[in-house]
């Protein structure tokens, strides 16, 4: 943040000077109009500042609950880590591998189930098995079967990531003319619409 600080700072300096300088050949009106180019262009220039200012706090803030950043340059800071926190670099990011056991944690980390994940949740994302050894009672507290409530946690989780990755391709809509749904019905369904409201 400091280089990108002093960067705008020595562009708002350089282009205070140029402004001030090409307003002073103003005829008669130059040594007046000067001293206000120059001002306009140091706020300009101070603007740029709190930009980069509240862009780096914002990124301070948007990670302290975790999730991935923004792509980009892997050297490049984009957060703070905080005490007690684990990083996965841009190998582990970029490794497929695993890629569904870091979306495991971050989807728990946005729906405030992480304190809940368990051993047999990675295992099912890395696409082992999604059997848990029973301890005690094989019943939940709401008389469900471990295992059945495993199988449907695995089946939403994988309908899950598969709306994510569908959300993620464009949207392809085909539009008919004629027929139920057609432009034509729609064009005379607004002309009505029309008809009623200028009566």
């Amino acid at each position: 943040m400091q280089i990108e600080i002093s960067q705008a700072l020595v562009g708002t300096a350089m282009s205070a000077i140029n402004a001030y300088s090409s307003a002073a050949q103003v005829p008669l009106i130059g040594y007046i109009l000067a001293p206000i180019a120059a001002a306009a262009a140091v706020a300009a220039g101070m603007l740029q500042v709190a930009t980069i200012k509240k862009q780096h706090q914002a990124q301070q803030a948007g990670y302290y609950s975790g999730g991935f950043t923004a792509r980009g340059d892997y050297r490049k800071e984009v957060g703070v880590v905080h005490a007690g926190e684990f990083v996965a670099d841009h190998r582990a990011v970029n490794n497929a591998s695993l890629l569904p056991v870091l979306r495991l944690i971050d989807n728990a980390q946005k729906n405030n189930t992480i304190g809940s994940l368990t051993a047999t949740d990675v295992s099912r994302a890395l696409g082992g098995s999604s059997s848990a050894p029973s301890v005690g009672n094989d019943k939940t507290t709401n008389g469900m079967d471990n295992e059945a409530l495993i199988g449907m946690l695995s089946y939403t989780y994988n309908v899950i990531e598969k709306l994510e990755k569908r959300l993620d391709e464009p949207f392809i809509t085909v539009n008919t003319v004629d027929g139920e749904h057609g432009i034509k019905q729609a064009m005379d369904k607004y002309e009505q619409t029309i008809k009623i409201k200028s009566r």
